[in-house]
């Protein structure tokens, strides 16, 4: 997972239907596929009433979903834990 950073804090991917394909190397129609039917999570924003996500968002879900975990070919990993 990518993060960038501004002034030194840290900035949070956000991504599309497209950049989830790609993420899970999946088809796009895939994923739309699943938008319509409720399988991604909500998104964190709309823009141009287009669904918008945060990636960190995306790899919890895929982690948490059997269904989805079945059907993609990577598996993201998951993001380390930082508790300091």
């Amino acid at each position: 997972m990518t993060t960038t950073t501004v002034y030194g804090l840290v900035k949070p991917k956000l991504v599309g239907v497209k950049e989830i394909a790609e993420l899970l190397g999946i088809d796009r129609a895939t994923v739309a596929t699943w938008r319509h039917q409720n399988r991604l999570p909500r998104p964190d924003y709309k823009l141009s009433g287009n669904p918008i996500w945060f990636e960190a968002e995306i790899v919890f879900w895929v982690h948490n979903n059997d269904y989805i975990k079945s059907r993609i070919k990577n598996l993201p990993p998951k993001p380390e834990i930082n508790n300091g």
